[in-house]
């Protein structure tokens, strides 16, 4: 799907979205799976702790969709908050209804004064 894909998610129904701030209160919970849609070599900045990373761009969510869990809540990063936001709408696409898109991206979490960082 590629840049199509990508293209294709930005418009369409709305995305639940969440706050970096209420992102980082969800880390480590037993009911979220953190999902980095970022590219390989975004990674060099650092990561939310635990997070699957599962490249948009390169087809990586496209491929391996499936393998997320429907049953926890999905928060969807990529930098700036337009890949995961597509990305969340291809999801939605296949039925998946716990999603949600981290509002301003990696680079507002990074942000935080005591946000959890791994490199």
């Amino acid at each position: 799907m590629g840049l199509l894909g990508i293209l294709k998610g930005l418009f369409g129904p709305p995305v639940p979205t969440l706050s970096a701030a209420e992102a980082l209160e969800r880390i480590g919970q037993a009911d979220v799976v953190f999902v980095d849609v970022r590219e390989p070599d975004e990674h060099q900045d650092g990561g939310i702790p635990g997070a699957l990373r599962l490249p948009l761009v390169s087809g990586v969510l496209y491929e391996r969709w499936a393998e997320l869990p429907r049953e926890r809540d999905l928060i969807l990063y990529c930098r700036s908050g337009i890949r995961s936001k597509a990305a969340a709408r291809f999801l939605l696409g296949k039925e998946y209804s716990r999603i949600f898109n981290l509002r301003g991206g990696f680079m507002a979490y990074a942000r935080l004064a005591d946000a959890k960082i791994q490199r």
